[in-house]
């Protein structure tokens, strides 16, 4: 999911993805891909988009920019990549989801979490406000 813009804080927030993996690149004898296959360039048959980071090492975050300085406002972390979409209201909150499974609500302005609630599967998709409801998540995740 891309950035989100608030005209009334002139702020963009953006969802990221703390996750790495290691890959050791094949060498150009053997970087042949097959088609219609996905691949990486990974010259390690059992780890064809590298080793991955263990999960508690897994993070995200999302932050707000000025748009017109560019300057970093406030940054939230979260325990989880931050795959979900970011949808800030004229109310002044900014909701999205994390991959356990949680809805949040922060303050705009300040990026202080002040509501959370458990879907109870990974958050990766759109996050929509209905009027006088609770905010539904896309849960497009699914685990195993």
């Amino acid at each position: 999911m891309g950035p989100s813009f608030s005209p009334p804080l002139n702020l963009l927030f953006v969802n990221a993805v703390d996750w790495c993996s290691s890959v050791k690149v094949a060498s150009a004898s053997t970087a042949i891909g097959k088609t219609r296959r996905p691949w990486s360039g990974s010259g390690d048959p059992e780890h064809g988009f590298g080793r991955f980071d263990p999960q508690e090492k897994w993070g995200g975050w999302l932050t707000a920019v000025d748009a017109d300085s560019g300057r970093v406002r406030w940054k939230y972390k979260s325990p989880t990549p931050l795959l979900a979409a970011v949808t800030p209201t004229a109310a002044g909150l900014v909701f999205t989801g994390d991959l356990n499974g949680d809805v949040l609500a922060l303050d705009a302005a300040s990026g202080r979490v002040l509501w959370r609630d458990s879907t109870g599967a990974p958050i990766g998709g759109g996050v929509i406000l209905l009027p006088d409801r609770r905010p539904s998540a896309d849960r497009g995740l699914r685990r195993g």
